[in-house]
């Protein structure tokens, strides 16, 4: 499998300082190359069930992953608390704000949780656009082919211009910074 990787900035990011960053979620590929690409040691919150997986989950739970059960509201609440743990010890986390891979190549509803994370651990996030790995590899596909993908890192949104937007407002200012990230490097 051979995979050609470009990557963009909109602009320098700081490796002194923590953030969140959010990317699409397109393929099973998207956590290694998440992990080799940004510019950070990054922790993700990762879907529970993952941490089962033989070699996978151990790896993960190695890097210092964090659980999230998407579907109780409780756990995902704890999960956020240790993710803000990781923020305030000025590590960066990595978190997928769909909450899962999308089937058709478009972004899915985003969750919550990430901007709530956001706000309560006053950290700026980095929105990036992952463009050209749905035709490599996607979700129900065992299919891995040859091809180009585009990691594109957005404009920081700081921590100060986080504490003026509500959750929703920043969901929807996410949403559109990775929508124009995507379509940019279609």
């Amino acid at each position: 499998m051979f995979i050609k990787v470009k990557l963009e900035y909109e602009e320098e990011i700081d490796t002194s300082k923590n953030y969140l960053y959010m990317p699409n979620h397109v393929s099973i590929l998207d956590a290694p190359l998440m992990f080799a690409y940004t510019p950070h040691i990054i922790n993700a919150l990762e879907a529970e069930d993952h941490f089962k997986w033989p070699l996978y989950g151990k790896i993960i739970t190695k890097w210092g992953n964090i659980p999230v059960n998407r579907k109780n509201a409780k756990s995902s609440y704890t999960s956020m608390m240790k993710a803000k743990d990781v923020l305030q010890k000025r590590n960066s986390i990595l978190i997928y704000p769909e909450g899962g891979r999308t089937t058709d190549g478009k972004l899915k509803r985003f969750k919550k949780l990430p901007f709530h994370l956001a706000k309560e651990a006053g950290t700026s996030i980095i929105p990036m656009g992952i463009s050209g790995l749905y035709n490599i590899n996607h979700k129900g596909s065992l299919l891995f082919n040859w091809g180009k993908i585009t990691i594109k890192f957005g404009k920081i949104i700081s921590a100060e211009e986080i504490s003026k937007m509500t959750e929703d407002e920043l969901l929807l200012r996410v949403r559109s910074d990775i929508e124009n990230l995507i379509s940019r490097n279609s």
